[in-house]
């Protein structure tokens, strides 16, 4: 008697672990999906390349015309000052 109720206890320990192991792969399998199935955030932006190429050049564009800008301040405020005689 104290035996069955070991090996019961054993079957009931497994299947519960199973239980547990199959949950865990369900919400890996949910994650995966979500982060990489048809229609996931990643998976769209992965397929866009442009989408990488456009923020590069936009940011290349800005830095380029902030330096311009920023030159273009420098020269007028040193002709601004006055020339010190030699």
């Amino acid at each position: 008697m104290i035996q069955k109720r070991s090996v019961r206890n054993e079957e009931d320990g497994l299947r519960r672990a199973r239980e547990r192991l199959d949950q865990r792969q369900n919400s890996v399998t949910k994650i995966v999906l979500w982060v990489y199935g048809v229609n996931s955030p990643t998976r769209r932006i992965m397929e866009n390349e442009d989408l990488f190429v456009n923020v590069q050049e936009n940011t290349w564009r800005r830095f380029t015309s902030f330096a311009d800008n920023a030159a273009q301040k420098w020269e007028a405020s040193n002709n601004l000052r006055p020339s010190k005689p030699p």
